[in-house]
């Protein structure tokens, strides 16, 4: 392959003067469909009007001035039709200032001039393709796109901040959850020990919530915010309790079932019960998997599993092993 690439950088504006005159092709076979929802697009322009960096647009010439979209289809549409007044901000974005400005609600010509002259200039860096054929083509989309995608998980260290995520990091270093509990090398990457934590402390505060992908960003949104008092010292005398209690590794800790396993190993301490106690309980809880509330607590456990109704009933079986 002789694939030839330069890298130019042009205004906003200058990408909009070729979507208008029709020199943009966004529509060669191998691309997706627009698949942008308008959160997503929203993100975009706030993004770029904050002047935080946009990866690279690829694009090919393919003759008579024209390019063919590689890499970038859903950028140049949201960006071209933004700025020809194609939709508002959405309200229902995370960051919704520039300049101090709340933004949402506003079309392109709703924004104060200083913001669309912004947009219109803000620099956008392309990759420039010389033509290929269709092998190249193909090898250039292909190669391009293997990143993965961020689920609602991924995102949480972000949504709690630096500061936050210090604290957490911690409590994710002790030998509970990073010896004890069945966790792979992926799921940890994943972050999925951040997310047992989490959902923990949802059960803590007594909301009426479940452990859905938005239900733990809104959380996490809450305890940046400052309206939930972290305990992390309690948090942390939680994890040696249960570390004691379960000695070493066993079937059930996994993802699934720690959040729950934490809640109530918290109220077995609260009320005084030993660490082998609360030990042997758990175990006949989940050996007895046939008695009417370890079998509905398997049943919350089989579909739905994030949905409040089932959260609800998961922890309200396991704590029956308290008596």
């Amino acid at each position: 392959m002789a694939i030839e690439t330069n890298l130019k950088t042009y205004p906003a504006s200058w990408l909009v003067g070729l979507r208008k005159a029709g020199k943009i092709n966004t529509d060669i076979s191998i691309q997706r469909k627009e698949v942008w929802d308008h959160v997503y697009k929203s993100n975009l322009i706030v993004a770029m009007l904050n002047n935080a960096p946009i990866a690279n647009l690829c694009f090919e010439k393919a003759g008579r001035g024209i390019f063919n979209v590689i890499d970038g289809k859903q950028r140049t549409l949201t960006l071209c039709s933004y700025i020809t007044d194609g939709f508002a901000i959405s309200p229902k974005i995370r960051y919704k200032k520039v300049d101090g400005i709340d933004i949402t609600g506003k079309k392109f010509s709703e924004l104060p001039e200083d913001l669309q002259n912004k947009l219109n200039n803000s620099q956008l860096s392309f990759s420039i393709i010389d033509p290929m054929d269709k092998n190249e083509r193909d090898f250039v989309f292909y190669m391009g796109n293997q990143s993965k995608a961020l689920t609602k998980v991924d995102l949480l260290p972000v949504v709690l901040g630096e500061k936050i995520m210090e604290q957490f990091n911690k409590l994710c270093t002790h030998p509970f959850l990073s010896e004890r509990v069945r966790l792979t090398a992926p799921a940890r990457r994943k972050r999925d020990d951040l997310k047992i934590l989490i959902q923990y402390l949802i059960l803590k505060s007594g909301r009426s919530m479940g452990f859905s992908g938005n239900e733990l960003i809104s959380f996490c949104d809450d305890i940046r915010a400052g309206e939930l008092e972290i305990p992390y010292g309690e948090i942390e005398e939680l994890l040696d309790y249960i570390s004691e209690a379960i000695s070493e590794k066993r079937a059930y800790l996994k993802v699934i079932h720690l959040p729950i396993m934490l809640f109530v190993a918290q109220k077995a301490k609260e009320v005084g019960t030993g660490t082998e106690t609360f030990a042997e309980k758990l175990d006949n809880f989940f050996l007895e998997i046939g008695n009417d509330k370890a079998h509905e607590y398997s049943i919350a456990c089989q579909q739905g599993v994030a949905k409040k109704a089932n959260v609800q009933t998961r922890f309200e079986s396991m704590l029956e092993i308290l008596g």
